[in-house]
């Protein structure tokens, strides 16, 4: 397989960066030559939510297929803290990895958690825009049950989330439309995830997002009354407590659990690629050692990278320290593993 540029980031020339202003618009100057996309896709319509673009996607097709029953498909989700970021960050050499190999790529985006949105809802429009795919299978020669996922922190957790939990689970209830939709995920690749919102005496260090009070508001889309420290959030017990004070819907603890992915491993889950860095406190590295013991508790098949002397992003943050694997490496053995598991046992014409 030939080398790739980077999957986790943009890549932009000096000259793109100058004559664009906008992520969109520097996607429209990648994309402008490559005849198979499929642009701006709206997949749902969300009551009292007008902004388009965070409910669309981009759909990269493959030249041709030889699948009788269409293109896998391959979902990147894009990270940013779940409150920022954008779907552009691929580039066509990224995707004609896979469109040569007839697999479709969709750059999906979702509603930020901000201003009343949770993760929750991020989850949910993640779903959906998997739903919408397999609904409309037939129209863009798609194979409903050969579905992949991939993305980095924030995009890496709803990675995880969206290909463990049951389509039919009803938290995940979206659009109507879409309700009866059952895509199959055969893989799951996930980068530097958060993979709980619990048990930080097993998965958090000191710096880690989930020891914020204020990122719960964020995740559980509520306000709690109650007072919290870093302190408190770093024990088991004082962290449920603090959960349980926030006012939602449903019990905030079972929505803490529901967007846990450690709480979804089951011996019949996907194969997972976890890849983190052994620096990391942002998203501490310690949720994913984590995650990969219960997971082989559980006979889950899981596949764990720990990138020695790399951060979040996967760089070093000691200039006398090299990461022990690249960034170029990272992305062929994702790669890799995706077009493995998405190709393994297909029929071909």
């Amino acid at each position: 397989m030939k080398k790739t540029k980077s999957i986790l980031v943009p890549v932009l020339s000096a000259a793109t960066i100058a004559l664009a202003n906008t992520a969109k618009e520097n996607a429209d100057i990648q994309y402008r030559n490559f005849p198979n996309i499929v642009r701006d896709i709206q997949y749902k319509t969300v009551a009292g939510f007008e902004d388009a673009e965070q409910l669309s996607m981009d759909l990269i097709l493959p030249t041709r297929c030889d699948y009788p029953c269409g293109a896998p498909v391959v979902i990147y989700i894009h990270g940013g803290g779940w409150s920022g970021g954008e779907r552009y960050v691929l580039n066509p050499t990224t995707f004609e990895s896979f469109t040569e190999r007839g697999i479709a790529v969709a750059c999906i985006s979702y509603r930020l958690a901000k201003n009343g949105v949770s993760v929750l809802d991020c989850l949910i429009d993640c779903k959906d825009a998997a739903r919408f795919l397999a609904k409309q299978a037939k129209n863009y020669n798609l194979d409903p049950t050969r579905f992949a996922t991939i993305g980095h922190s924030a995009g890496g957790h709803l990675t995880l989330c969206t290909a463990l939990i049951p389509n039919q689970e009803a938290l995940l209830a979206g659009d109507s439309s879409l309700t009866e939709q059952n895509p199959v995920f055969l893989c799951a690749v996930a980068q530097a995830p958060l993979v709980t919102l619990l048990h930080p005496e097993q998965a958090d260090s000191e710096q880690t997002i989930t020891m914020n009070p204020t990122a719960y508001e964020r995740f559980l889309g509520g306000t709690s009354s109650v007072a919290s420290t870093t302190a408190q959030l770093a024990s088991n017990s004082g962290r449920e407590q603090y959960i349980s004070s926030f006012q939602t819907q449903i019990p905030a603890i079972d929505l803490a659990q529901f967007l846990s992915p450690e709480c979804w491993i089951t011996r019949s889950s996907p194969p997972i690629l976890l890849i983190h860095g052994s620096t990391d406190t942002l998203i501490s590295v310690r949720g994913s050692r984590y995650f990969k013991q219960i997971a082989d508790e559980r006979n889950t098949r899981v596949t764990y990278i720990e990138v020695e002397n790399a951060w979040h992003d996967f760089n070093s943050q000691d200039p006398e320290k090299t990461p022990s694997h690249t960034r170029q490496e990272l992305d062929q053995i994702s790669l890799d593993f995706l077009i493995q598991n998405l190709l393994k046992d297909i029929q071909t014409k």
